[in-house]
């Protein structure tokens, strides 16, 4: 398998782009951990996973609020869910069972996907806007 990577999926905002790459270095560890089985660490490294996560939507809540980001409620009405679902996801497989190679799959999908859905339009918005 591939590592995951972030390169598609740049916002321009560099704050944004640098928590993206934490999130998905994690995930690359965390694929390196269940490879070597090495359950302890993966499932370490899911709980960090998913602390960060946390603290990034907080972050990118903010920042869309504070530059006065037009469809900041549209977006917000699909980060409770993308955000719950990962959540869920990942506190599921942090208490029960081992952290499989398709979990960290899901999870990379997962936080793909609202990346492409939602973080990359409020880039071009702010580039074009906030960043010029």
């Amino acid at each position: 398998m591939d590592k995951y990577s972030f390169i598609h999926y740049k916002t321009g905002i560099l704050a944004l782009d640098e928590q993206h790459w934490e999130l998905f270095t994690i995930l690359n560890e965390m694929r390196a951990a269940q490879a070597c089985n090495d359950v302890i660490k993966a499932r370490t490294l899911l709980n960090y996973f998913s602390s960060k996560l946390s603290e990034h939507g907080v972050f990118e809540e903010y920042l869309m609020r504070s530059c006065g980001y037009p469809y900041f409620d549209f977006h917000l009405s699909h980060h409770p869910e993308s955000f719950k679902q990962l959540k869920r996801y990942c506190d599921t497989k942090a208490i029960h069972g081992d952290i499989l190679c398709t979990d960290i799959v899901k999870i990379s999908t997962l936080l793909s996907e609202h990346i492409d859905h939602y973080d990359i339009q409020f880039g071009v918005w702010y580039t074009k806007n906030i960043n010029k």
